[in-house]
């Protein structure tokens, strides 16, 4: 909280003297850990969490807001700014599930923080995706084989398309709005937890800060292909508990990407058409698959092969 009561200074309370906060550094090493977390960003107050004034206060701090609202997750933002043991301890205090955000995409430097939260954002996923659906989907391969396997836990990690610091997914990929469908029935069914950011239904397109947080109030439609894909896909999330189910990758090449989530076979390519078989899907002999988005749409699986036929999403 700040005091205002004096027009000619800004007093913060409680964190009211100097002791509680880092010196701003009159060099900075980005590449030193003691620096990332010791130094002020762009010279703003830093608070010093080593302070034990300052670590019960923001420690007691969080366990009243947990208790007054009941909250259900705890986002925490620039986590490399701030001393990892410090983090553990917030953890603790918050006693819910905790995600934390780290930039940059060295994903063994990222994960680490996984000891100290529940989740982390998942960005390398978020480079993988851009590469894929813009390039090539064996990027995805790349991801799940060398990536993935870093995290603790990355079913409790947050995964995304994009979000206010980022250019929108449709401004780096050609303004493809089929691309866009895809990518988002992606982060819907892979393994993590989708963190939608408002507009990419709307297909809005804006580059970097600030063109990529368009005004939503005049931009609501309900209607549009994107909103109503939303729909049906977060009714199969919960229907069949996608988050219960195991993560079996069936087929890639460069243009596709097919993987299982239970009962749910999920089928992303980066193309406008496309026809492959799959051999490798786990189905049984004659059982019948159909489209959530197109219910006329079966296929059956026969002599061990569903032939898959993709003309748009």
């Amino acid at each position: 909280m700040i005091n205002l009561s004096n027009k000619n200074a800004y007093v913060f309370i409680p964190f009211n003297k100097s002791e509680y906060y880092h010196e701003d550094c009159q060099t900075y090493n980005e590449t030193s850990q003691t620096d990332i977390e010791n130094c002020r960003i762009w010279g703003m107050p830093d608070l010093a969490q080593e302070n034990e004034f300052v670590k019960e206060t923001l420690l007691n701090w969080i366990k009243d807001i947990i208790k007054d609202y009941g909250f259900d997750g705890v986002r925490y933002a620039d986590v490399q700014n701030v001393p990892k043991r410090f983090w553990k301890e917030f953890t603790k205090a918050a006693d819910t599930y905790t995600l934390g955000i780290i930039s940059g995409n060295n994903a063994a430097y990222i994960a680490e923080y996984q000891k100290y939260m529940d989740g982390v954002g998942d960005y390398p996923l978020f480079y993988a995706i851009r590469e894929s659906f813009c390039g090539s989907m064996k990027k995805l391969e790349e991801y799940h084989l060398n990536t993935h396997k870093l995290y603790i836990n990355p079913s409790y990690n947050g995964i995304w398309l994009g979000n206010h610091d980022k250019p929108r997914f449709l401004s780096e990929c050609n303004n493809n709005k089929q691309l866009l469908r895809n990518a988002i029935i992606f982060i819907l069914f892979y393994e993590g937890i989708p963190i939608f950011y408002y507009g990419d239904e709307q297909y809005f397109s804006g580059g970097g800060n600030d063109q990529n947080r368009e005004v939503m109030f005049s931009n609501h439609d309900t209607t549009s292909d994107a909103y109503k894909m939303i729909k049906t896909a977060n009714k199969v999330r919960k229907s069949q508990k996608i988050f219960e189910q195991s993560y079996i990758e069936v087929f890639v090449d460069d243009y596709l990407y097919a993987f299982r989530r239970g009962n749910v076979l999920v089928i992303v390519s980066n193309v406008e058409a496309i026809e492959r078989t799959l051999t490798e899907h786990r189905f049984k002999e004659g059982d019948y698959l159909c489209d959530t988005l197109d219910k006329e749409d079966c296929i059956r699986v026969t002599n061990g092969e569903l032939k898959i036929k993709l003309e748009g999403i």
